[in-house]
């Protein structure tokens, strides 16, 4: 089995560090008051003189409360006339000299195909860098993982390619932070070139599953919904070697535990417990491409997570029907939902994230990710939104010469179909299609064509099977809106059901109470 080459050496001061690290990180969440306001202070002092702090007078902002009058919120598409010139190369646009990097993302805020194409300036990725150190320095500190720099660490993250595009280069900002990891924390990380280039999603997992199976893997950072088909891969390239096995904890006798994000790891525990053969220590963490690391499990298998204060990004809140008005991170309270505001250490200030989060305590300052402001469905981290689900069905029923009453969607949580989940859309029609089954196809098409993740994790079934549309009875969508109680005339039929809304729809449909 591969090991790790002077491993020995880097453990106690792994150890050392994540103690220093974790001590410092929680002090401040009991007061994040003081890290945040040098955070502002510090951006908007480096920004002062671009295109954007001169047009809002950012050199002037001594205080928060000045900052939020200069800076207004703005979505992705409000940036774009400022981000189009900086990936055409010009200089002192959001951010002070030349930003050489963009990550690309999927998002509610409309790019093309579902795309957006985000700043990450050198600034950041030092930001982003410590930050990657903070997820670590947790899981060390909560599992006294003592045998962890004992063997490798593995990131299924998307393909580290850097693509040339004019002026910058492009790639996602998983791939981003990699191809600039410290010299030493690379002895310790897969998947390394050629198998960190391939860049079919499906096929990626397969050269990682082939190439590392003999390696002594410790630790495995991913989105949740990518292990169960990883690790089924993983125990298909055993087998093919004649080792016989059924589990991976056969393979890897050492994986110590999980760092899992972008998705809630919950609906996936019981699969990937089933492959692993034992149940393993699962550290979640919310990070944004536009941001980096926004908070992280300090408790084992928690769905609370800590804020980051001093990451160089600094967070404002709008809480939900109060008309857009804005608090800062100290301001917050328990128990109310806000839209997450952001300001980057690449320009963008006032970013709205699109994320809802829910803060569950103060001092320390935990939040749970609740939602997006726009809605729409995402179980693999694909980020369909509304707007796309209105488009594709649109698109279908102007192809199959069908016609809507009302529509609205789900997806199956991942348990149902072997770790892999299903959008069901439940539609009342004016007119039908002539065939349930050509309008299903067709609609999975225009998906493809809204969101080009979706796209890659359809492609063979990866992770999404394909649709299923339920055409539901005359007068369903009216039984439906008024079993969900009292109504206003401004109260829409709503496009994307959690769970509580899918079951009064479909007790509605069985005409259970």
């Amino acid at each position: 089995m591969h090991t790790v080459p002077f491993a020995s050496f880097t453990g106690p001061a792994l150890r050392a560090a994540a103690h220093v690290r974790v001590r410092r990180w929680d002090a401040l969440t009991k007061d994040p008051e003081p890290a945040q306001r040098e955070t502002l202070r510090w951006l908007c002092h480096r920004a002062a003189n671009t295109d954007f702090g001169a047009a809002h007078r950012l050199g002037d902002c001594a205080s928060w409360e000045e900052f939020r009058d200069a800076v207004p919120v703005r979505e992705y598409g409000e940036f774009l006339p400022w981000l189009q010139r900086m990936r055409a190369g010009e200089h002192d646009v959001l951010w002070p000299g030349f930003v050489p990097f963009f990550a690309q993302s999927g998002g509610t805020t409309l790019g093309p195909g579902g795309l957006k194409y985000l700043p990450v300036s050198r600034d950041q990725l030092r930001w982003q860098t410590k930050a990657a150190f903070d997820v670590v320095a947790r899981y060390v500190e909560l599992t006294d993982a003592r045998a962890l720099t004992g063997g490798y660490s593995l990131g299924l993250v998307p393909p580290v390619v850097l693509a040339r595009e004019g002026a910058v280069e492009v790639s996602s900002n998983p791939a981003l932070l990699l191809h600039h990891a410290p010299q030493l924390s690379r002895a310790f990380s897969l998947p390394r070139q050629p198998v960190s280039a391939v860049v079919d999603f499906e096929a990626r997992l397969t050269a990682i599953a082939e190439a590392y199976v003999e390696h002594d893997v410790r630790l495995v950072a991913a989105s949740p919904c990518w292990l169960p088909l990883f690790f089924d891969k993983l125990i298909e390239a055993a087998n093919v070697r004649g080792r016989r096995v059924s589990t991976v904890r056969e393979i890897w006798p050492h994986l110590h535990g999980l760092i899992t994000g972008g998705a809630n790891p919950g609906p996936y525990r019981r699969l990937i417990a089933e492959r692993i053969g034992s149940e393993l220590p699962i550290i979640d963490h919310y990070n944004a491409t536009e941001a980096g690391l926004v908070a992280c499990a300090d408790r084992l298998d928690s769905d609370e997570l800590l804020m980051v204060p001093d990451r160089g990004t600094f967070y404002e809140f709008v809480e939900r029907g109060t008309g857009g008005w804005r608090v800062p991170l100290w301001e917050v309270k328990t128990g109310r939902d806000y839209a997450v505001i952001i300001s980057t250490p690449s320009g963008l200030l006032g970013y709205a994230l699109g994320d809802v989060v829910r803060f569950t305590s103060l001092a320390p300052h935990r939040v749970k990710i609740v939602g997006r402001v726009s809605g729409g469905l995402s179980p693999v981290h694909e980020v369909t939104s509304e707007s796309m689900i209105e488009a594709a069905v649109l698109a279908a029923c102007a192809k199959t010469d069908a016609a809507t009453i009302e529509l609205t969607s789900a997806a199956d949580e991942p348990t149902a179909a072997g770790g892999k989940s299903r959008y069901r859309f439940f539609i009342e029609f004016a007119r039908a299609p002539a065939s349930i089954p050509e309008f299903t196809h067709t609609l999975d098409d225009e998906l493809k064509k809204q969101n080009v993740l979706y796209g890659v994790y359809r492609t063979n079934d990866v992770l999404l099977l394909p649709p299923e549309v339920i055409s539901l009875p005359p007068g369903a969508s009216a039984r439906f809106m008024n079993a969900l109680g009292p109504r206003s005339v401004q109260q829409k039929f709503p496009r994307t059901l959690d769970r509580a809304r899918r079951t009064v729809l479909e007790t509605t449909l069985t005409g259970g109470e």
